[in-house]
């Protein structure tokens, strides 16, 4: 079975570094880079082969723009929006507007991006 090749594109996130660090031991896993920005995140969804992308969910409740240029250009992506704390996340692909995700604890995390990679 394939990995899941996560782009880490949040860089408000408090718990970026502990996502990145647990998700980077298991090798269901491979983290292919992180960007900074927005710019720089559509660019390297698409450079780095990237098959989830994990951006910042905005504290008003919209949706992220990011989202859609992302699923625009790269169909086959699927978007986690994380909020700055790391409790809430939403998940966004191709054809679906989004789906809230359950538990974003540390202890659920891998279990959490699995279901994201797994669903289609």
């Amino acid at each position: 079975m394939a990995r899941a090749r996560i782009l880490f594109a949040c860089p408000r996130m408090s718990m970026r570094r502990d996502w990145c660090e647990i998700l980077s031991q298991d090798p269901e896993f491979e983290l292919v880079g992180e960007a900074e920005g927005s710019i720089e995140a559509l660019l390297k969804a698409g450079n780095s082969g990237a098959t989830v992308v994990v951006i910042d969910l905005p504290s008003s409740g919209r949706d992220p723009g990011l989202t859609d240029h992302i699923l625009d250009e790269y169909p086959h992506i699927k978007v986690i929006a994380v909020s700055e704390d790391g409790r809430r996340a939403m998940k966004y692909e191709t054809g679906i507007v989004k789906a809230s995700l359950g538990d974003t604890s540390l202890i659920c995390l891998k279990d959490m991006f699995r279901s994201v990679w797994l669903d289609s």
